[in-house]
């Protein structure tokens, strides 16, 4: 059975530089090449990562979002606002914490 991931390729330092065009192919099909020099690997050339999302982006996201729930917002409140009110069972419990001081 083949892998479906090619492990990085090895190289030279002196054949990478004769052949720099074919470590830039390689990258630019997703392949990483290691450069070695004196037997030890000291670089590799590896395709570009997309950049991770920054703030801005975030802050676009998060404003998107809340625009979308605007829409929400009157049962959102009144939601908010039944929290205020203790139920049957906050009131029961109110009751124990006060009678066990």
């Amino acid at each position: 059975m083949t892998s479906l991931v090619e492990p990085p390729a090895q190289m030279t330092a002196t054949a990478a530089s004769r052949h720099f065009s074919d470590v830039l192919d390689r990258a630019e099909a997703g392949l990483t090449t290691i450069l070695i020099r004196n037997g030890q690997a000291v670089a590799q050339v590896a395709p570009v990562q997309p950049a991770a999302p920054n703030g801005g982006a975030i802050i676009d996201f998060l404003t998107g979002w809340q625009r979308s729930l605007d829409g929400f917002r009157p049962e959102y409140e009144s939601w908010l606002d039944s929290l205020d009110e203790p139920n049957a069972r906050d009131r029961e419990r109110l009751s124990w914490v006060a009678s066990s001081r």
